[in-house]
């Protein structure tokens, strides 16, 4: 029995380990683009260094992909456009990113009773065109299941919204298309913005 112990000790941590390994507290989910690797590395290392939770974060190669996971419940924050979640509700987009992003919030506020949703915050202090050229804000949407877990979370990350702006995220873009990692990319904005 005392040979079987430290085996059975090490095989459940193993198991602990490979179950935190992919069931985060806070899931976050961006389109896998440069300024989105930034962003969710950005949020994440705010979210653990603030708070302590855990973030995984999942990468995917288009909306559409995204919002299947949204629809399955497995992620807690979206890094979302406006003109990608007007197309993806099969919505028209206007020119005005102000008037897209007004759109898209009452789309979403129209489906508050359902399980799945989601809260547009404030957008970031830059704006981007989509592909094809369309002016678009970039928010987080935050699930109503991790607000209930985590009530501060709006807050926390809320901050981001009116630092991340137009030079920032280039400069920090740019630093990761040189090969720098992103992460400490992250930390040294956060750093410097004295936010950790």
């Amino acid at each position: 029995m005392r040979r079987l112990l430290p085996a059975l000790v090490a095989a459940l941590l193993f198991f602990a380990r490979a179950e935190a390994c992919t069931n985060f507290p806070i899931n976050v989910g961006v389109v896998d683009t440069p300024e989105g690797r930034i962003i969710s590395q950005v949020v994440s290392v705010l979210i653990n260094e603030r708070t302590g939770v855990t973030v995984g974060l999942k990468y995917f190669k288009s909306p559409k992909e995204m919002y299947r996971k949204v629809a399955e419940g497995k992620l807690e924050i979206l890094i979302e456009d406006t003109s990608s979640a007007l197309r993806f509700m099969k919505q028209p987009v206007s020119s005005d990113p102000q008037a897209n992003l007004a759109a898209v919030k009452a789309l979403y506020k129209k489906k508050e009773g359902k399980r799945n949703i989601y809260f547009w915050l404030k957008p970031f202090a830059f704006t981007r065109t989509d592909a094809d050229g369309v002016p678009t804000l970039t928010a987080f949407l935050v699930s109503r299941k991790a607000i209930d877990e985590f009530p501060a979370l709006p807050r926390v990350v809320g901050k981001l919204s009116r630092l991340i702006d137009d030079r920032s995220l280039a400069r920090m873009v740019a630093e990761f298309k040189a090969k720098k990692d992103a992460k400490e990319i992250a930390r040294r904005f956060l750093v410097k913005q004295k936010l950790i």
